[in-house]
């Protein structure tokens, strides 16, 4: 029982992402709370990591099935994602930031 929840834990947490990334990579910027006109480097850097997010739901996906071996990956791409959150932590914790949460 405690198996099966973990994989249909595990794999919604890797089908956000695959949804979530895809959405984003399509629409691009224009889904940000302020609409506007976005510069070309903004919008490939939006849809880039985007792709990043998109391929980061792939690995969760393919140790579903295997899930008491899986420690390593889940390890691996779980240590990005905090990564990336804690830099996003840092620079809008930072005093004269631009804090639009």
């Amino acid at each position: 029982m405690a198996r099966r929840v973990l994989q249909v834990l595990v794999g919604i947490l890797g089908v956000l992402p695959l949804v979530t990334g895809a959405l984003s990579l399509a629409l691009g910027p224009r889904e940000l709370p302020e609409p506007g006109a976005f510069s070309a480097m903004l919008d490939s850097n939006y849809r880039f990591y985007a792709a990043l997010w998109l391929g980061g739901g792939l690995p969760w996906l393919r140790e579903v099935p295997r899930i008491e071996q899986a420690g390593p990956p889940f390890r691996s791409v779980g240590g990005l994602f905090i990564l990336g959150g804690l830099g996003r932590d840092w620079k809008t914790s930072r005093p004269n930031s631009s804090r639009t949460a």
